[in-house]
């Protein structure tokens, strides 16, 4: 009898959080090292012939961040890794000009297309890697194990407990592990005298709290509407705003050859309308499915991050800047509201039950 193929690599279920992390640190040090060079005159680290490049300490992080995920267990762990890999990494990474001109030229200017150009692909492969639907039943029977483990150490409380059953769930119920897994959690007590929580963590469970309470009631779909209305006239205006800023080079488009400026804006405003439109999709589907219409919003906002902004960035450079912040702000509240909907339908579901 042939031997069942083994999966060699376990993944994470909380590895987009963990990405996440990475990516937003990667970037955000990228941007504070050259807002902080171009504040100071871009000193030289070291004397006469001696020059220490910042990417040195960028690839010291990183050395950090996989000593701390080598040596140490826990999620607390993991999170504060991608905290500093991605520190790391953006520092490291902001030296590209450097290496791949001549001349070392670190104000090489197409340098911040390609930055953007690679977040965006590192952004579409963590993206890809953290796909909830496809684990299979191993994986999800190794991060419940996980969870069971983490417990141990910050108690259990009825949210944890709801996402091990969650994991549980999705696993193989007919396998003898998931079934005495789902005997084990369900027979672990729910700590109801936790410490009470501080500072951010008070804060973001009142935030946690009142989503609830807005999720419940169910009929604030047209508050949510209005909230992406508003993303579609942010889209028509940044358009209105390129064309009224370019009408000399845009009038010329039809009588005469197309310039490297040109096509970046055709290209901008193409991909704005394709984000608008799937926006405007997203809002009649509200009213059947909230958790598909957000999905339908994030692919809108991931396209105007990754295409649009692209286009920007390589037009206008670091100007870009406050437009990337917005969408990056309103990418990470999407993705909040996708998997809160999707923990409140297993919590509905099993209470249905």
């Amino acid at each position: 009898m042939r031997a069942k193929h083994k999966t060699f690599f376990i993944r994470n279920t909380r590895a987009g959080e963990l990405q996440e992390i990475f990516f937003v640190s990667a970037i955000t040090s990228l941007l504070l090292v050259r807002f902080y060079l171009s504040q100071t005159g871009f000193p030289q680290l070291g004397n006469g012939n001696l020059h220490i490049a910042h990417m040195l300490w960028g690839g010291l992080l990183m050395f950090a961040s996989i000593t701390i995920s080598l040596a140490f267990l826990g999620y607390r762990t993991q999170r504060l890794a991608a905290l500093v890999g991605g520190i790391g990494f953006g520092v490291f990474i902001d030296e590209l000009g450097k290496f791949i001109t001549e001349d070392n030229n670190y104000f090489f200017k197409p340098t911040v297309g390609l930055l953007y150009a690679i977040f965006a692909i590192i952004f579409i492969i963590f993206n890809y890697m953290s796909k909830r639907d496809n684990f299979t039943n191993e994986e999800y029977q190794v991060n419940a194990i996980y969870r069971l483990e983490e417990s141990i150490l910050r108690h259990l409380d009825k949210d944890e407990k709801n996402r091990i059953l969650e994991l549980i769930s999705k696993a193989n119920q007919k396998n003898k592990f998931t079934i005495k897994l789902k005997e084990i959690t369900n027979s672990l007590n729910v700590d109801h005298h936790l410490d009470e929580p501080r500072g951010i963590k008070k804060l973001w469970n009142q935030f946690d709290n009142l989503y609830e309470r807005f999720w419940l009631g169910r009929n604030s779909n047209h508050l949510v509407g209005l909230i992406f209305i508003l993303q579609i006239i942010l889209i028509a205006f940044l358009n209105i705003f390129t064309i009224y800023h370019n009408i000399n080079d845009i009038s010329t488009i039809f009588t005469s050859d197309i310039t490297y400026d040109q096509e970046l804006i055709i290209a901008q405003v193409i991909t704005s309308i394709i984000s608008g439109l799937i926006v405007i999709y997203g809002i009649f589907k509200l009213s059947s499915s909230r958790l598909e219409a957000f999905k339908l919003f994030k692919l809108a906002i991931l396209i105007t991050l990754f295409l649009t902004e692209f286009f920007l960035f390589l037009r206008v450079e670091f100007s870009a800047l406050p437009n990337f912040f917005f969408n990056l702000l309103l990418l990470g509240m999407v993705s909040y509201v996708i998997d809160k909907e999707t923990r409140l339908e297993f919590k509905s579901k099993n209470e249905l039950q």
